[in-house]
């Protein structure tokens, strides 16, 4: 993403846009994946975590869900099942299939 983008990303989502929060979590991600150090790793993973919660909070659905594969997986410091379920039942709860499967799942385990 270049800066601009990322700027205007900023932007929208400090004035509570989902969509852009959402964008601002899947950057960090995709930079948490490809830092060189743990400590690079771990605050571009929490820098994601808050942005993905805040467009979740908003009932941005693929954030739910991101966040319920991210507290299921346990990467980073994340690993709470109870959590991840929380994630995937809203998101279950407001139609999305994939959630509810992954939901049925943990259920089970």
């Amino acid at each position: 993403m270049e800066q601009k983008e990322l700027n205007q990303y900023k932007t929208l989502a400090a004035r509570g846009d989902a969509e852009a929060q959402f964008q601002l979590g899947e950057y960090y991600w995709e930079l948490s994946m490809e830092a060189d150090s743990e400590n690079e790793e771990i605050e571009n993973l929490k820098e994601a975590v808050k942005w993905y919660k805040a467009a979740a909070l908003q009932n941005h659905l693929p954030s739910m869900v991101m966040l319920g594969e991210i507290y299921e997986t346990g990467v980073g410091e994340y690993e709470d099942y109870e959590e991840a379920a929380r994630w995937y039942r809203l998101a279950a709860d407001q139609g999305d299939d994939d959630a509810r499967e992954r939901f049925a799942e943990m259920d089970q385990e």
